[in-house]
């Protein structure tokens, strides 16, 4: 049996609500469960702000059906990234930002979590 074992009633019924809901899509596989069990655990790490508990429902919605706030999500073509620099180029470098880098794992469904702020 999977067992998560980061407290889930450390985390707001809506988080909950969005884990439950990425955990059947899963059928609490093993992976599943260790994904969430990250994801409260960097919820818990960082305090538990609405800004954390907002950034982890939308990667729990959006590994689950696809959609961040009810909207779907492109994820683009496989064209490789030949000039990162100018791919970059949009970004401004001024100021502070927060990365979130969701990679699916080639040839299984383990996701891995990466935030970088």
């Amino acid at each position: 049996m999977n067992v998560i074992t980061n407290s889930l009633s450390s985390q707001p019924i809506a988080t909950q609500q969005f884990i439950y809901q990425y955990l059947f899509a899963n059928n609490y596989s093993q992976e599943s469960v260790a994904f969430v069990d990250e994801a409260i655990n960097y919820c818990e790490t960082n305090g538990n702000t609405l800004e954390v508990q907002e950034e982890t429902k939308n990667i729990l919605s959006l590994l689950t059906n696809g959609t961040i706030n009810d909207l779907p999500i492109d994820f683009g073509d496989s064209t490789p990234i030949t000039n990162m620099a100018n791919y970059l180029s949009c970004f401004n470098t001024t100021q502070g930002a927060i990365l979130t880098k969701i990679n699916q794992m080639l040839a299984t469904t383990t996701y891995g979590l990466l935030v970088v702020e």
